[in-house]
């Protein structure tokens, strides 16, 4: 597109058509800039260069830098090339989206991230101290919807895994994202 629109600002020269072409060129790249950075978010490249652990540490550590929230990772038990490409890819997108809800709503100070494998499954636990939400709000439709938390459930649902939260109004949340390796 924005090859088309040049091609087409050299033909109409300083003629009528020329003051239009450069909102739409702006456009276009805005545009382009946008999906990349929408296909990055999908497969984050730090997955293939260092792997899971690494890119998730840099995730909490990046996320802690920008929002002022004190975030720490942990890491037992795994290392980098480990898991098939779809979970580790699962579970980043899993703990990205925590992390972005816990910035949106949940007003936390202190905020906790542990992947861990546990004999047959990895686990992942993100925990804030925020405020909380009921639970049976989101799913009575008695608030608005939580459109990330469905989200990552149906990610983890693809790969036969659950998520469990355990939150109440006032007393933060905790995040349990269980695949199983054998599946």
């Amino acid at each position: 597109m924005l090859l088309g629109l040049k091609q087409l600002e050299e033909r109409a020269g300083g003629g009528p058509l020329a003051p239009m072409l450069s909102p739409l060129q702006s456009l276009a790249l805005k545009m382009a800039t946008e999906t990349h950075r929408l296909a990055v978010s999908l497969r984050p490249t730090a997955l293939d260069d260092v792997g899971l652990v690494p890119a998730l540490e840099r995730l909490v550590v990046d996320w802690s830098a920008q929002t002022g929230v004190r975030a720490e990772f942990h890491n037992l038990g795994l290392s980098k090339g480990q898991l098939p490409l779809v979970l580790e890819t699962t579970l980043y997108r899993a703990v990205q989206e925590a992390l972005t809800n816990i910035r949106k709503y949940a007003d936390a100070h202190t905020v906790s991230v542990l992947l861990e494998q546990r004999g047959g499954e990895v686990v992942a636990i993100v925990e804030d101290d925020g405020r909380g939400f009921d639970p049976n709000a989101t799913t009575t439709g008695e608030s608005r919807p939580r459109l990330g938390l469905r989200g990552m459930r149906e990610r983890v649902a693809q790969l036969g895994g659950t998520l469990e939260i355990e939150t109440s109004p006032g007393g933060g949340t905790t995040l349990f994202l269980r695949i199983s390796l054998d599946e």
